[in-house]
């Protein structure tokens, strides 16, 4: 009875619509119940660290690298650097240990009558030559001193790291498809975001790709806002490029629309060798090793939404071109990945991450083409990355960036691996001890008794001495 006249006594306390009988109902206008009606935003995890939506187009471009804080300090900060088809760049600095993202400032490229812009890159991305066998992480990238873009309508831009349009170089029919920086740190000068070297080598400082099916390389001078090509390479007829990896400055691997993936000798000027690696077409590559001395292996995206992985040996499918090639490919593995293009391959931990026109973001293990985890957020197909670890940041066409916490996966495998080591040791255990006598399993124990007896003493001698 006195716990009854207790909850009566709450109960007639309570607020009016907040009852233990009338919980989850509000009153009418007539002073009835009535259900409530369930929220239009109702909380969903999200899966996505940080969602950025500051531009008004797709994110093209991405780098992180490293920046001092001014002309006279010795403290550096990272920051991540974002383009946009529409050429609005915004940098974002980035907290040591919270790795949130603050706004610092943006600009916009000087972009004349040549039409939007479908390929971004700078001199010091992971992609360019001045990075491509350091082996560095986004810490010890400098800062990018020029940007570089290509149009629809097959011009190419160089501008200054805020904004200056410097030159614009003419030569392709169609759309560029990519843009690879081959100037070397050496010949680039890191103080100067405004020019670019004026010493002009016979060494090239500029690869474009186009939908004409070419790769042009070009000789910069941007003081006198001139540029030169040097050579074209043709890939045939409509049979455009859609990716280009640098092993080094002078070696590239070149994937093309018709399945193809072809290393070219740009010293040469020729494909050392070529392998059909689909019947469709090949979207995007990428180059991983195990080990620094191993040879490279490339893993091919199609538009199929397919990869595969292509190592060194004998391949009868390979056609050498020229004298003294070695190193034959043959397929290592190859599994379906996304249920559409494959529109980047990169390396980060060694996993491979995928990007697709399906809108997702997937990460494998290179080794055995396993999937570690799936990332999904975004509204459209995801075409950029970078990554400042523990976070790998990604543009999509939905004009936002977003950020996923790759510490989280990582430390989810190790757990992962932990409990499957520790289930297939007591499967072990209990295989070992059913197949055991009761009179096996008293001497066992006798010999743990007698064992843990023996150090015991050992170690009370120890403390007497």
């Amino acid at each position: 009875f006195k716990h009854a006249q207790i909850m009566a006594d709450a109960e007639h306390q309570r607020p009016s619509g907040l009852g233990f009988g009338n919980f989850g109902l509000k009153k009418s206008k007539d002073g009835t119940d009535e259900a409530k009606k369930p929220s239009s935003k109702p909380r969903q995890w999200k899966p996505w660290r940080d969602r950025l939506a500051d531009h008004a187009d797709t994110v093209l471009f991405m780098q992180a690298f490293q920046a001092p804080l001014d002309e006279s300090s010795e403290f550096k900060r990272q920051g991540v650097l974002i383009i946009s088809a529409d050429g609005a760049a915004t940098l974002y600095n980035l907290h040591q240990v919270t790795s949130s993202p603050m706004r610092l400032y943006g600009f916009q490229l000087q972009v004349t009558n040549a039409g939007a812009i479908t390929s971004l890159t700078s001199d010091t991305a992971p992609s360019s030559a001045a990075c491509c066998n350091l082996g560095c992480s986004s810490w010890e990238v400098p800062p990018p001193s020029v940007l570089y873009g290509g149009h629809v309508s097959g011009k190419v831009s160089a501008w200054s790291a805020k904004g200056a349009l410097l030159l614009e170089m003419v030569g392709h029919t169609a759309a560029v498809t990519l843009i690879r920086c081959l100037s070397t740190l050496e010949r680039l000068h890191p103080g100067n975001e405004d020019t670019l070297s004026d010493t002009c080598g016979p060494e090239p400082d500029l690869a474009t790709a186009s939908m004409d099916a070419s790769i042009r390389i070009w000789r910069l001078a941007v003081p006198e806002s001139s540029a030169e090509c040097l050579f074209i390479l043709d890939f045939g007829i409509r049979n455009p490029v859609s990716d280009l990896v640098l092993l080094s400055p002078e070696e590239s691997v070149v994937s093309t629309w018709d399945g193809q993936v072809r290393f070219v000798s740009l010293a040469h000027r020729a494909c050392s060798k070529a392998v059909q690696v689909a019947m469709g077409q090949v979207r995007s590559i990428c180059r991983w090793r195990r080990k620094v001395d191993d040879e490279w292996q490339i893993f091919a995206g199609t538009d199929e939404g397919s990869i595969s992985c292509w190592a060194s040996g004998g391949f009868p499918g390979l056609t050498p071109n020229l004298p003294g090639s070695a190193g034959l490919l043959q397929q290592r593995l190859s599994w379906q990945g996304h249920w559409s293009h494959v529109l980047s391959l990169s390396i980060c931990q060694d996993w491979l991450i995928s990007l697709a026109e399906d809108k997702l973001i997937r990460i494998w293990d290179p080794f055995s083409g396993k999937m570690i985890s799936e990332l999904w957020g975004h509204g459209a197909g995801v075409v950029s990355t970078c990554t400042t670890w523990p976070l790998l940041w990604t543009g999509s066409r939905d004009h936002t960036v977003r950020s996923w916490d790759l510490g989280e996966i990582k430390r989810q495998l190790e757990e992962t691996a932990a409990m499957e080591l520790c289930d297939a040791q007591s499967f072990q255990y209990e295989v070992t001890f059913s197949r055991l006598t009761l009179k096996q399993l008293k001497k066992l124990a006798a010999e743990r008794k007698a064992a843990n007896k023996v150090d015991n003493n050992k170690r009370g001698n120890a403390r007497r001495r």
